[in-house]
C-alpha cells in the first residue's frame, strides 16, 4: 500500500482538515506536506502524489546507513531503571522477558541482555535480524512485520524505539502490543518530542525568515517519519488503547548523531538542549505505560 493512501487524513484521530506547516518536494526522504491536523492538533506526513510505497524507504541504502543508538550510556540506564520499574509494579524477582519492536541491528537487545533480560526482537528487515542473532547472546529474533508476526507467549516489556513515528498506523501498534503483553506488563516508547525547545526554534526561525531558513526544520521533518509526537499526543495514544502512563523521562537531541550538526551548530543545539531540560523538554521523548 502506498503512503499516500495510508496517510489522507490524520492517523491520530482521522480527522481529514488540517494546516500544512512544511513543504517538502522534492525531499531527502518522503515527499509531501507536514500537516498540523484540526482536530487533535497532532502533527503528520501526507505524501504527494509520487511518493513511493513505504517499504521502499527503508530498502533505501540511506536509511541502513544511520546510527541507530549514540546513547548507549543513557540507553543502560534507561533499561536499568525500566528493569526496577517493571520489577517492582510486577513483583517479581526472576528476569524479565523483553521483545523489542523494529530490533535493526541488535544493540538494544545486546545491552537488554547485558543487564538481565530474556530479550526477543521482531524485524522486518533480513540483514538486520540476521546481524541481531550475531551480536546478542542467543536472542529470538523473529524477521517478520511485527503488525502480523506469530507470537506465542506474552511478554514483562515491550520496547518500541524510534520505530512509533515510522508508523501509518500507529494507533493500531500500540492495540497489539497490549495484547501481546503480560497484565501489568509494560510498553516503552522513545520518539522524538516535537514540542521540545530545539523543535520550536526550528521552526521560529523557520517563520521568522519567512522559510529561507529551512535547514533545522529540514533535518527534524524531511525524514523517514509520517508522525510527529509529543508529550500529549503520545500519552492521549496509549491511553486510549488501554494504557496507564507511569513515567515520561527527556533526553538531549545529539547532534553528532548521522553528523546532523557540527561545529557552532551543534553547540547551539547542545546548548538549546540544555535550556530545554528546564523548559519546555528535550528532544528525546520516553513514555512508560503500564497495562
Amino acid at each position: 500500500m502506498s503512503l499516500k493512501k495510508e496517510l489522507t487524513a490524520c492517523p491520530l484521530c482521522s480527522e481529514s482538515l488540517g494546516r500544512q506547516l512544511y513543504r517538502f518536494e522534492p525531499a531527502l526522504w518522503i515527499p509531501g506536506q507536514v500537516i498540523r491536523c484540526a482536530g487533535c492538533g497532532g502533527i503528520y506526513k501526507k505524501p504527494s502524489e509520487n511518493a513511493n510505497p513505504i517499504a521502499d524507504y527503508y530498502r533505501d541504502p540511506r536509511y541502513h546507513q544511520l546510527e541507530y543508538w549514540s546513547f548507549e550510556e543513557h540507553a543502560t540506564r534507561a533499561l536499568r531503571r525500566i528493569r526496577d520499574t517493571v520489577a517492582s509494579a510486577l513483583g517479581k524477582t526472576d528476569s524479565l522477558s523483553l521483545l523489542d519492536i523494529g530490533c535493526g541491528p541488535g544493540e538494544f537487545l545486546r545491552l537488554a541482555q547485558e543487564i538481565g533480560f530474556e530479550a526477543s526482537g521482531v524485524e522486518l528487515n533480513a540483514g538486520n535480524a540476521e546481524e541481531a542473532r550475531r551480536r546478542t547472546c542467543g536472542a529470538s529474533v523473529i524477521r517478520d512485520d511485527f503488525m502480523t508476526a506469530p507470537f506465542d507467549r506474552q511478554f514483562d516489556v515491550i520496547a518500541m524505539l524510534d520505530l512509533i513515528e515510522h508508523l501509518p498506523d500507529p494507533l493500531a501498534a500500540i492495540r497489539r502490543t497490549y495484547e501481546l503483553l503480560k497484565p501489568g506488563g509494560h510498553l516503552v516508547v522513545y520518539t522524538p518530542n516535537h514540542s521540545g525547545i530545539t523543535v520550536r526554534a526550528a521552526d521560529l526561525v523557520f517563520r521568522l525568515s519567512g522559510g529561507a531558513i529551512a535547514g533545522p526544520v529540514t533535518e527534524i521533518f524531511d525524514c523517514p517519519h509520517v508522525v510527529f509526537f509529543d508529550v500529549k499526543s503520545l500519552r492521549s495514544a496509549l491511553e486510549r488503547n488501554g494504557f496507564r502512563v507511569v513515567k515520561t523521562a527527556f533526553s538531549p537531541y545529539d547532534p553528532a548523531r548521522n553528523n546532523q550538526a557540527r561545529g557552532a551548530s551543534a553547540w547551539g543545539v547542545r546548548a538549546l538542549e540544555a535550556v530545554g531540560s528546564v523548559f519546555l523538554g528535550q528532544f528525546r521523548l520516553l513514555m512508560l505505560g503500564r497495562k
